[in-house]
């Protein structure tokens, strides 16, 4: 599994939250599905307002848990181990939990963090996790003067 960890340098949900539309529109504009673990239905309800919103002329739609026909959505957001859309791509949101049997049902992973101590720490736990396992691609991304830069 590809799995690419791009770690936010403003420490605060919010960076992450206003990150987020770029990341999802690259992935929807390479024919890709996405399923969008949040860390809580809070957090999940504001990533849905920022997609709807983003911009004055842009809007991703997108289907959140809950709402009826989850299957036909091309980005759908959840807190849960589902997959309705039968995506290829998760993007896990701040640390939002996974296990690695729901991530291995995926051919990538989008890892978004803030830079706090906390979510930076956190983060490297679960590179360490998934360096562990041989099939993985790992990559690491810092967002430096307004893109995206690879560092490892």
């Amino acid at each position: 599994m590809d799995i690419s960890f791009y770690q936010v340098m403003d420490g605060v949900p919010a960076a992450v939250d206003r990150t987020v539309p770029q990341l999802l529109e690259k992935a929807v504009g390479a024919g890709f599905k996405v399923v969008v673990r949040c860390p809580s239905e809070d957090r999940m309800k504001r990533l849905s307002d920022t997609l709807w919103n983003y911009e004055n002329t842009a809007f991703l739609a997108h289907g959140i848990k809950g709402e009826p026909s989850p299957e036909k959505q091309q980005i759908y957001l959840t807190t849960e181990a589902e997959n309705p859309t039968e995506a290829e791509v998760m993007m896990v949101v701040s640390g939002a939990d996974i296990d690695a049997e729901d991530a291995a049902t995926y051919k990538r992973l989008l890892d978004i963090f803030e830079a706090s101590d906390t979510q930076k720490k956190e983060a490297r736990k679960r590179w360490k996790n998934y360096s562990e396992e041989a099939h993985n691609t790992l990559a690491y991304y810092a967002h430096e003067e307004g893109k995206w830069q690879k560092k490892a």
